[in-house]
C-alpha cells in the first residue's frame, strides 16, 4: 500500500518523463520525401531508379528537375516496389544511409 508521499512522487516522476519525451520529439529521426516517376526497378540489385519531377526531390542536395536518383529497396518493401511500372508517378519516403545512399522507408 502506498502512502500519500509515494503517490506524489509517482505523479512527479510521470510528469517528468512526459516532459522529457515531448522535448525529444523534434529530435527524432524523420524520413524525407521525394516525388517522381519510376524510371526502372532493378530487381536483381534491389534498387529503384526515380526521376525527380519539378521540385519533387527538394530534400536531396543539388537535385535538379529531371535528374535520376537510386533508392535502395529494403526487404520489407520488395514486393510493393517490384510491382511498380515504368512511368508510374510515386512519392517515396527515404532515409540517408551512412554510405551516402538513399534507402526507402515507404512508397505511396
Amino acid at each position: 500500500m502506498s502512502t500519500p508521499r509515494h503517490r506524489g512522487y509517482k505523479r512527479w516522476l510521470a510528469a517528468a518523463i512526459g516532459a522529457v519525451a515531448l522535448t525529444a520529439l523534434p529530435y527524432t529521426a524523420r524520413a524525407d520525401e521525394a516525388t517522381g516517376t519510376v524510371t526502372w526497378v532493378d530487381q536483381k540489385n534491389n534498387a529503384l531508379l526515380l526521376e525527380c519531377i519539378d521540385k519533387g526531390c527538394a530534400k536531396i542536395p543539388s537535385a535538379k528537375k529531371g535528374e535520376n536518383f537510386t533508392f535502395l529497396i529494403p526487404a520489407a518493401l520488395k514486393s510493393k516496389v517490384h510491382g511498380l511500372k515504368e512511368g508510374q508517378q510515386v512519392t517515396v519516403s527515404y532515409k540517408s544511409t551512412q554510405g551516402g545512399a538513399y534507402e526507402l522507408v515507404s512508397v505511396k
